[in-house]
């Protein structure tokens, strides 16, 4: 192994941000993972979000013995600002990201560098597998097995069918030149607001199938309140972004009328959702009320373009929450339950 102490005179070849909040059971995993990375090289920036538990001083201690790591303490403001403060004191030209209950392969870091820098892409992304606590599962149905090369445009149209790319920035590498734009803060869904528009000024985006990011997935809780409808606000406002990002910069009209599609089937299927849920109340149907008045700005646009059960089922809501609300009751206690089996690959 190369002197680690040697390498951090020099400028990393990527710096690696990773916040911290109420995480200490994955925190040392998380650690240990980036610094197993065969890429040397790097920096490792440990971003303290004013976290209540141990985390501090976990980064203190690796920090302390890994002059690679810059530990950072920060009032807490959330992922988007904790990340932000990791971009304002890293060093390399290129930047990637880390969730800290996650972990990574060892070779990630190596095998993205080395495609970006052998293709010139400006964003490399490799495959991920979401972790549950019995099974890990592929991130796709059907693995691809080969280097891919997108321009801009093809990836930002792959983003909007949100089959391939995804908005997650933590199984990707950016080159800080395509960085324009930070998280925003205090804002949900952070990834949403800048991956499109980051994509959008890469010239060339690669992936390689290496699966090299485990995404943990921990047990949440169901949220039973109906207000709760309004935490759905942050996701729709995130894709509204991404829209009118697609008109303001001159993107085909089928990709616009495709992510209008989906904001406007996302309301449709959250307000069922809820109904399926809850008993009926007053703050529920106030929330159906919210999700109607957002609609109709975009309404003369969407609706064209809705199959029939949607479209009846918007114009539903619109007329009647409490009608559409016994509607999709009714439907629930009527409809047959159904199995669907989807081709999944499983990692032992």
């Amino acid at each position: 192994m190369q002197d680690k102490e040697l390498m951090s005179a020099g400028k990393p070849e990527i710096s690696i941000i990773v916040p911290f909040y109420n995480v200490e059971p994955y925190a040392r995993r998380c650690i240990e993972s980036i610094q197993g990375q065969t890429l040397e090289n790097i920096e490792i920036i440990l971003v303290d979000d004013g976290s209540p538990d141990s985390c501090g001083a976990i980064i203190d201690e690796y920090a302390a013995g890994d002059p690679r790591i810059k530990a950072l303490h920060i009032q807490n403001g959330g992922i988007a600002h904790a990340r932000n403060e990791g971009l304002k004191v890293a060093s390399a030209e290129v930047i990637g990201f880390v969730d800290s209950d996650d972990w990574i392969e060892p070779q990630m870091y190596e095998e993205m560098l080395h495609l970006m820098q052998s293709t010139g892409a400006d964003i490399c992304m490799c495959d991920y597998v979401f972790d549950f606590p019995h099974y890990t599962k592929s991130s796709i149905e059907e693995p691809v097995k080969e280097n891919l090369v997108f321009s801009n445009k093809k990836a930002v149209e792959m983003l909007i069918e949100d089959r391939f790319i995804r908005n997650y920035v933590w199984n990707k590498i950016f080159k800080r030149t395509v960085i324009t734009e930070c998280f925003p803060k205090n804002i949900v869904f952070e990834d949403m607001w800048v991956m499109i528009k980051w994509l959008h000024n890469a010239e060339k985006i690669c992936y390689t199938p290496y699966v090299g990011y485990h995404y943990i997935q921990r047990n949440g809780t169901v949220q039973s309140s109906a207000k709760s409808i309004e935490n759905q606000r942050p996701y729709i406002a995130a894709l509204e972004v991404q829209l009118k990002f697609l008109k303001e910069n001159g993107y085909p009209r089928k990709v616009y009328e495709r992510q209008l599609l989906s904001m406007a089937k996302i309301c449709i299927i959250i307000a069922r959702d809820f109904a399926r849920k809850l008993p009926y109340s007053n703050d529920l149907g106030l929330g159906f009320q919210k999700v109607v008045e957002f609609l109709r700005q975009y309404e003369n646009d969407f609706l064209p373009l809705l199959n029939n059960k949607y479209r009846h089922r918007y114009n539903l809501l619109k007329k009647s929450p409490r009608l559409f609300y016994n509607l999709i009751k009714l439907q629930g206690w009527l409809q047959p339950k159904r199995l669907f089996k989807k081709k999944v690959v499983i990692y032992e």
